[in-house]
């Protein structure tokens, strides 16, 4: 499966301000790394706050993948 990005960093049309996708893998909530985009899912790194992981599941719906969300 190959993720069409336009630029180096992709802004999130609802979460614009605060959601980024940064060299087609790497999702930023604000300025830290909380997950990678893999060819089948997103892999959450970490356990996050509710807002967080708004983001990364938006994430998920707009790549169309399934989140596997971290376990400690």
């Amino acid at each position: 499966m190959q993720i069409s990005i336009d630029a180096k960093t992709t802004k999130m049309e609802k979460l614009k301000n605060n959601l980024h996708v940064m060299f087609g893998t790497d999702i930023y909530s604000y300025t830290t790394l909380v997950a990678i985009i893999h060819e089948d899912h997103i892999e959450e790194l970490g356990y996050w706050s509710k807002t967080t992981r708004t983001h990364i599941n938006y994430a998920g719906q707009f790549y169309n993948l399934e989140v596997k969300y971290y376990k400690n």
